[in-house]
């Protein structure tokens, strides 16, 4: 398959090169940016010179890229996309949004929490959310995905698992993520004199991934209290750990079974139990760890996800789910051993 790549200069395109570079049924075919002037990817990220990587970055073209390329990934900031995918022919050319413009299913959700204009309902109805692990039936065939965001990867695939379960009374989430994750986009927050040697708590209980993590928790049980989220930002360049506090009468025992039982087929989860996970051990892969140690003196239950933010939270995934929508092995393509450093 040809693949266009829209927003090819920004941390999740540059991950989505090199995929793309190792999947076998893949040829990148061209790269995009909204400022595209023609000038050779190099020029931006020397690391792909001399390689045959190293394309001109284009203007946005949705006719050409419409003739040339078999699936477009959008990797653009929240608020292009919705833009842009109309113009594309979505009846012969499948696309993949990294982006949060189609993951609510209500417009008034989104603008409430973009505080954007939203896409437009029927693009919206359209759009299969691409939590791979918990929608390869609706996944299978999809034209048009929405990549869930890096912090509600995390923190869907260590809740998900219970809300399918049992009733939970509100939930405390703590999640951390490197800078990447911030995006590219200059600013105060991610500047070295703020970011280094520092922790910065940012969008409490506003970061726009909570009402997706909400919307997602609600297909599984209907009794979905309000959670309460705290977003911060580490002074690391990639990652994400999310730790959330659950009250529950289950035994160790039993969580441990709620989780094997529901990730015993997926290659990309791997359980550690009461050894819990590190941001380390996933850098470099499309892997989320989970962990989780049950306190039995308050009766709460702690779980801590793991991820690489620009992998399984963002390009890895968007590889992943079109793997899983063309058939293929759901592992194609995607880097199996993490990075220990």
């Amino acid at each position: 398959m040809k693949v266009a790549i829209v927003g090819a200069t920004g941390y999740g395109g540059l991950e989505l090169i090199r995929l793309i570079s190792q999947h076998p049924q893949l040829t990148l075919n061209s790269l995009h940016s909204l400022r595209g002037d023609n000038e050779l990817l190099s020029t931006i990220y020397p690391l792909v010179q001399q390689t045959p990587y190293d394309l001109a970055v284009e203007p946005f073209e949705p006719v050409k890229i419409s003739k040339e390329a078999d699936v477009v990934f959008f990797a653009t900031p929240a608020g292009i996309a919705k833009d842009l995918i109309p113009q594309l022919d979505l009846k012969k050319i499948q696309v993949i949004d990294l982006s949060g413009d189609l993951r609510l299913e209500k417009r008034e959700d989104y603008e409430k929490w973009y505080q954007n204009e939203a896409a437009s309902q029927e693009l919206i109805n359209q759009a299969v959310y691409g939590l791979s692990e918990w929608h390869h039936d609706k996944l299978q065939g999809a034209m048009l995905i929405s990549n869930p965001g890096c912090y509600a990867t995390a923190i869907l695939l260590g809740l998900t698992p219970l809300y399918e379960k049992l009733d939970i009374p509100s939930v405390i989430i703590d999640a951390k993520s490197g800078v990447s994750g911030a995006g590219k986009a200059l600013s105060e927050a991610t500047h070295f004199m703020q970011t280094h040697d520092n922790l910065q708590p940012y969008k409490m209980n506003a970061h726009q991934h909570l009402p997706e993590i909400e919307q997602q928790l609600g297909w599984v049980n209907e009794a979905v209290d309000p959670l309460t989220m705290t977003t911060q930002l580490l002074p690391i360049a990639r990652g994400l750990m999310a730790v959330m506090y659950v009250t529950t009468t289950l035994s160790t025992s039993a969580i441990k079974k709620i989780y094997q039982d529901r990730y015993a087929t997926d290659p990309f989860i791997r359980l550690s139990g009461e050894k819990i996970p590190t941001i380390q051990q996933v850098i470099g892969s499309n892997y989320c760890d989970i962990g989780w140690h049950k306190d039995e003196r308050t009766g709460r239950l702690t779980v801590v996800t793991v991820i690489d933010n620009l992998l399984k939270g963002a390009a890895g995934q968007a590889v992943q789910n079109l793997n899983i929508s063309q058939g293929w092995d759901e592992t194609l393509g995607l880097p199996i051993v993490p990075m220990f450093t």
